[in-house]
């Protein structure tokens, strides 16, 4: 699915994310043609695929944010399912997040502080905000 992904995202120019729900969306759709899946189910697989992508996403509030999600271990078991075919980094990813939901309030904390240390790339880089704009001046006759 991510090679659909990424071919979709380059010939047409959407955002990898976007790309990754149109790919997830014919793959639903080949598989409708010839066996009959439920909306309920569907609509479950879909949410489960795009929790994979938010899992690489830990800094800040997010791993907290994540583990609030209805379907998070049903998305974290794809994700266990996943390391022990793909390996290496989602392996690691799938370990980490293992260990994130069975530490306490403390241990999290650590291990978000962990990642945040390790991505110093969006640190130094300050919000712009908008500009506001001026009010036109009342023309005095």
């Amino acid at each position: 699915m991510v090679t659909r992904a990424e071919e979709i995202a380059f010939a047409s120019g959407l955002s990898y994310y976007d790309a990754f729900m149109v790919a997830s969306n014919d793959i639903l759709d080949e598989q409708v043609k010839t066996i009959a899946i439920p909306r309920r189910f569907t609509t479950t697989v879909r949410d489960i695929w795009q929790q994979q992508m938010r899992f690489s996403r830990r800094t800040g509030k997010r791993a907290f944010k994540m583990m609030e999600h209805p379907k998070f271990r049903a998305a974290f078991d794809f994700l266990e399912m996943r390391g022990q075919f793909e390996g290496d980094d989602i392996a690691e990813l799938a370990h980490w997040w293992d260990q994130f939901q069975r530490g306490d309030r403390n241990q999290r904390n650590k291990m978000v502080l962990q990642i945040n240390e390790g991505d110093k790339s969006g640190s130094n880089r300050r919000r712009r905000r908008p500009q506001r704009r001026k009010k036109p001046q009342a023309k005095s006759s």
